[in-house]
């Protein structure tokens, strides 16, 4: 599989911009968003140890919609559409990190949770120990045109030291797709991928 590292670092750039200029539209939402109901929820979900509310606060700018089709069900499309939310939660030297939440046709709003690797960094590439799961990502985004959502933790700088992960949405979850992880510290964008199901 295509490493997702050098589309994870145009994305970081663009979320640098977004971040630096919060008015430039660097996404947008085709329907109203009841904001106020996202905050409670936000703060239902995910508590102030999860996440520093008070820091980054609520706001239209950091709040970020798209509007997705039901999926297709035996061969039938199903009716109405879900909201994918994404939320800025905190931040920090390299990396900003989010949450994201689901808003069903039927008006219910989760938590989307994510899959991901447990990793031993006590070699180098790490070994994978099992499949955990975390709300928490690292520089995300997410493509409408292929309902994924990827990340790109950085360790140092502009990426010598990262991991990265993609996730599809698959029916109503999104479901790990690719992994990979640079823990050598040389200053050299070089990952290895330790997770990857084929297309």
């Amino acid at each position: 599989m295509k490493s997702i590292t050098s589309g994870a670092v145009r994305l970081y750039c663009q979320l640098g911009i977004f971040i630096l200029f919060p008015g430039a539209a660097a996404w947008s939402s085709e329907d109203v968003v009841d904001y106020q109901r996202i905050e409670q929820a936000a703060l239902t979900f995910f508590p102030e140890d999860t996440c520093v509310w008070a820091e980054v606060g609520f706001t239209h700018e950091n709040t970020l919609t798209w509007a997705i089709q039901s999926p297709v069900q035996q061969g039938v499309q199903a009716e109405g559409k879900s909201t994918l939310i994404h939320l800025e939660c905190s931040h920090g030297a390299y990396n900003f990190l989010s949450v994201w939440m689901i808003e069903q046709s039927d008006g219910e709003l989760r938590p989307v949770s994510f899959p991901s690797p447990w990793l031993s960094r006590e070699t180098t590439p790490p070994s994978v120990m099992g499949i955990g799961v975390t709300y928490i990502l690292f520089n995300s985004g997410f493509d409408p045109d292929t309902r994924t959502i990827t990340s790109y933790a950085m360790g140092r700088g502009m990426g010598g030291a990262h991991s990265a992960g993609a996730w599809v949405l698959r029916g109503n979850r999104f479901l790990l797709t690719n992994y990979e992880v640079d823990n050598t510290f040389d200053l050299v964008v070089n990952p290895v991928t330790v997770y990857s199901v084929g297309e």
